[in-house]
């Protein structure tokens, strides 16, 4: 590599600030496919059993790369999720397999503000990490460790991809139980499976495809989350209501939100409501993902309202009109492929299975004491 350091570095403790170089060439060929597997090897042992934040890594990395997401937003979620330290140890890796020579130059650029601003809190973070006392090994030993623990998994990753699972090597295996590795397999198979279901039902014509979607729904949660089916039966329809501008506590800078307003309406009229609030980089980042997770799909799908080089000063008549095309976007997607709402990228960004089986459990925990009070008007619970 052309920096002398490697990624498993953010896994030690660290005992001086480090620099962030002038200028970083870019990897090619074999060697960023190799800097690539390595980078998400040392993410993935950084977040240990933390998924979310290993996929919300991913995310970003791939909205930075799309041009949804600016660099001086990147550093600071880098420095978020590892800490000021090890985020300048990362960028200048993650910098060598970005081939956009422009991205590379504003995320050094980035960083550098970012040591600079901080450079009193760094020396601080970087004193209490070398009194430490936590590391038993010294840190030549726990480098060449971990260097010969990503050898290991670079020898045997033919046979076992990065993404489904981890190859231990036989320090880790004193620290993660089988069970815990046993439950990374089986979620993988989990995911695998429901893209399996979803691609039989999508054979099916249109009409089977609509009455599906909501019974599937109900299934899932009766079976899963032992609740009455009668309770998660309905149909569900969103709309973008309204948008609002929020601060960003970090750094005062203002950004705008869209509304999301959900319904979801049972057969005998009884309906559950519910609103969050969405960026226009999360409308972004379910594109890119529902996209790779579903390429067959992908054609069906909607093109997604472009991103405006305006930044951060959007006009209200912008913002109004965005608002419009992210709510005609995420209908149309939900009507492309209708078992979409059924998919669990879909499923965290509207919040569904939250909120209904949130009303759906209160109800069940009403309804067994209300037979005995007259006044209660049945039809209010939707029993």
């Amino acid at each position: 590599m052309a920096l002398d350091w490697h990624p498993a570095h953010i896994l030690l403790q660290l005992k001086e600030i480090p620099d962030v170089p002038d200028a970083v060439d870019c990897a090619y060929d074999e060697e960023a496919v190799a800097l690539y597997s390595n980078v998400m090897k040392a993410v993935r042992r950084f977040f240990s059993k933390d998924i979310l934040k290993y996929e919300d890594f991913k995310i970003n990395s791939r909205l930075v790369g799309n041009n949804f997401m600016e660099a001086h937003e990147y550093v600071d979620y880098l420095a978020k999720a590892f800490g000021g330290l090890r985020m300048l140890l990362l960028i200048p890796c993650l910098i060598m397999i970005q081939p956009d020579p422009i991205k590379r130059t504003l995320l050094l650029t980035a960083a550098r503000l970012y040591r600079t601003r901080n450079l009193a809190s760094l020396k601080q973070r970087c004193h209490a990490e070398s009194q430490s006392e936590k590391q038993n090994l010294s840190a030549v030993e726990n480098n060449l460790r971990s260097q010969h623990s990503f050898a290991l998994e670079n020898e045997q990753s033919n046979a076992t991809p990065t993404d489904i699972t981890l190859v231990l090597s036989q320090s880790d295996a004193r620290n993660v139980s089988n069970k815990s590795v046993a439950c990374d397999v089986e979620s993988h198979k989990k995911v695998q499976m429901e893209d399996q279901l979803m691609s039989k039902h999508v054979k099916m014509n249109t009409t089977q495809t609509q009455t599906l979607d909501h019974r599937e729904i109900a299934s899932r949660m009766t079976s899963v989350y032992s609740v009455d089916e009668a309770l998660v039966q309905g149909f569900l329809t969103v709309e973008i209501k309204n948008n609002k501008e929020v601060i960003e506590p970090e750094n005062g800078k203002f950004h705008t939100e869209y509304i999301v307003h959900s319904t979801w309406k049972q057969q005998n009229g009884y309906t559950v409501d519910w609103e969050v609030s969405r960026r226009y980089r999360e409308f972004c980042a379910i594109d890119i993902l529902l996209r790779e997770k579903h390429p067959s799909h992908a054609p069906l799908f909607p093109i997604l309202p472009s991103k405006t080089l305006f930044g951060s000063s959007l006009s209200t008549d912008l913002i109004d009109k965005r608002q419009r095309d992210l709510g005609i976007y995420i209908v149309s997607m939900l009507k492309s492929t209708p078992l979409l709402v059924q998919d669990e990228i879909i499923d965290s960004f509207l919040e569904i299975r939250r909120h209904i089986l949130q009303d759906a459990r209160q109800r069940q925990l009403i309804k067994p004491i209300k037979t005995g009070v007259n006044e209660v008007n049945t039809g209010l619970f939707g029993v």
